[in-house]
């Protein structure tokens, strides 16, 4: 049996002012990384360099998806 998105640890590593309409176009962006259903990605390099810019520009730090513990699938979406 696989393991469900519910049953992993999160944390917000990233977020965006915006409603559906932003939902919607992120969603399309990244629809080829699906994983879980509807609402998971896979962090492919595309996402996790998406993700890095938004940091950035918080004067955050990058994530880096080869650390360990760092799960196999990321929410998109709005605040």
């Amino acid at each position: 049996m696989g393991t469900r998105a519910s049953q992993l640890a999160m944390r917000v590593l990233a977020t965006i002012e915006g409603g559906e309409s932003t939902e919607r176009r992120l969603h399309a962006r990244f629809a080829p990384l699906l994983a879980f259903g509807r609402e998971w990605f896979h962090p492919a390099p595309s996402l996790i360099a998406y993700i890095n810019e938004i940091r950035g520009r918080e004067g955050r730090p990058p994530i880096d998806a080869a650390q360990p513990g760092f799960h196999h699938a990321s929410r998109a979406g709005s605040r």
